[in-house]
């Protein structure tokens, strides 16, 4: 059976939600009124059957996984995945820079300090007043510089998630025959 990319993640996600529900009953409470032996024996037999139900899903999990790496390998998915991640990376950073404040004009700057120098009331340094001028150091056209490269990393990005998305429609997997029954059974497929 062959499916896509996007099933078969689909399909993984289905399958660790399933796993995720099984509740294995490991201990029973026993009453007067009931066989020990018997109830003990079908506990038994009702555990070792739902175990071996989520290994035959692990192994179609594991099946899906490792075909699905090989496909995204074979594809060049990884290699796009890793491109998006640094360019989000970048449009992260480069937004925070963009968001900085303009450079104070240099007259300011200037005088903020000539009136620090010009300062001779010691408490008033003591009380909390700085004694030094803030600001950012980029100027309007670097603030705009980094809002230019968050705008042409997202296009950059964006155009990698569509080739994503379109090598994981068209890129199959091909199931096992095994793998293919146990989802059958478990009605996944």
């Amino acid at each position: 059976m062959n499916i896509n990319l996007r099933r078969a993640a689909a399909l993984q996600n289905t399958i660790q939600e399933v796993i995720r529900t099984m509740n294995p009953v490991t201990t029973i409470h026993l009453n007067e009124f009931q066989d020990p032996e018997l109830t003990i024996a079908q506990a038994h037999a009702e555990l070792t059957k739902n175990l071996e139900r989520r290994d035959s899903l692990i192994m179609a999990l594991y099946e899906i996984r490792r075909l699905a790496g090989d496909a995204n390998s074979a594809a060049g998915i990884d290699r796009r995945l890793t491109d998006a991640a640094l360019l989000e990376k970048q449009i992260g950073f480069y937004t925070s820079l963009g968001q900085l404040a303009q450079r104070q004009p240099e007259a300011v700057i200037r005088g903020q300090l000539d009136k620090i120098r010009a300062t001779q009331n010691e408490r008033v340094k003591v009380y909390g007043h700085s004694d030094t001028v803030e600001t950012t150091v980029f100027t309007r056209e670097h603030l705009e510089d980094f809002r230019r490269r968050v705008a042409q990393n997202r296009r950059a990005r964006q155009a990698l998630l569509d080739q994503i998305l379109e090598l994981n429609v068209r890129t199959e997997i091909t199931l096992s025959d095994e793998t293919e029954a146990v989802l059958r059974a478990e009605n996944l497929i």
